[in-house]
């Protein structure tokens, strides 16, 4: 086997096209928040993991009938931590607490705008080797309230 390492700028190109190990995570920033001229302590970064083989079976066969409540919950369970996400209340950051299932916390995701949920599934999906939202034929934004 060759001892050749993928470097990340390679990584980032092939994501979707390669495997992506189930035990493995990645960090992920919504592109909204990249376009935004605030510092970097307040762009907020998502600890994701790829969707196990028989989640994706699950989004696979029920494809057709995917709505915006599945977009939410599968964008909630591949989100295993966070980092600089404030409550605009109060100002303080909000403490990433994980559900007893899998997945972030229903109540603490639930604060989550739709159109980051979107972007938080649409790379889990990625990262899964499943097809966008919208090649699957689905809406990308979930349109809908949370679990």
């Amino acid at each position: 086997m060759s001892e050749l390492k993928l470097d990340e700028e390679t990584k980032k190109s092939l994501i979707g096209l390669m495997p992506f190990s189930q035990e493995a995570t990645t960090e992920f920033t919504p592109e909204i928040f990249k376009k935004l001229d605030i510092g970097e302590e307040f762009k907020p970064v998502f600890t994701q993991r790829s969707f196990t083989r028989k989640e994706r079976n699950e989004m696979r066969a029920g494809a057709m009938t995917f709505r915006g409540s599945d977009v939410f919950k599968y964008a909630r369970i591949s989100v295993v931590g966070w980092r600089n996400l404030y409550d605009l209340a109060t100002g303080n950051e909000i403490e990433f607490s994980a559900d007893k299932d899998k997945g972030a916390s229903k109540e603490l995701f639930g604060l989550i705008s739709d159109e980051i949920a979107a972007e938080l599934f649409n790379n889990a999906s990625k990262i899964s080797g499943l097809l966008s939202a919208e090649k699957m034929g689905l809406r990308s934004s979930p349109q809908s309230t949370p679990e």
